[in-house]
């Protein structure tokens, strides 16, 4: 297990996106992973938003204002299981190409660098959840939901230590 590393300054504010649909099967795992998180008051040094998202959309760049951390969790049949954790490159602060359809993550960053180009873009990482089923109507599959715990778990741990660098320390992807 990584080293826990202490901070004295103010509570960082870290947003935590789930990104799904609950009605295509293995695609509602971001959304009901964090709806099992339930930080208790005191039990993070960190000021936590949890925002579930169908897909991102440029409106959404104002909910990552303030944050020095943010974790995009999304699910796919194309990642090896349980999960896979990566940080995203830092953003350049030109806009995406195209702001009218779904962004992605760092589609999302982008455009929070081109909003205030006095303070830096918060530190972005994905955790993308392995799903087997995404056919509408499908619900969840019961090899998904047995790995989501795996993904709980490291969100509570990440949650515990909001620092970049801790997280990256989880990196395996």
């Amino acid at each position: 297990m990584p080293e826990r590393i202490s901070t004295n300054s103010e509570p960082t504010r870290v947003t935590i996106l789930g990104v799904g649909d609950d009605t295509l099967g293995d695609a509602g795992l971001p959304i009901r992973a964090l709806q099992a998180i339930s930080p208790q008051p005191g039990a993070s040094p960190a000021v936590i938003d949890l925002i579930e998202l169908q897909h991102l959309q440029m409106e959404d760049a104002l909910k990552l204002r303030g944050a020095a951390l943010v974790l995009f969790v999304d699910a796919s049949a194309a990642v090896k299981a349980p999960y896979e954790f990566r940080e995203l490159p830092h953003p350049s602060s030109q806009p995406p190409a195209n702001l009218h359809d779904a962004l992605t993550p760092m589609d999302l960053l982008r455009v929070v660098a081109t909003m205030d180009r006095q303070s830096a873009p918060p530190t972005g990482f994905t955790l993308t959840l392995c799903g087997d089923r995404f056919e509408r109507g499908s619900g969840l599959s019961a090899p998904a939901l047995a790995r989501q715990d795996n993904a709980i778990e490291l969100i509570e741990e990440l949650l515990e230590n909001p620092n970049g660098d801790f997280w990256r320390s989880f990196i395996n992807a």
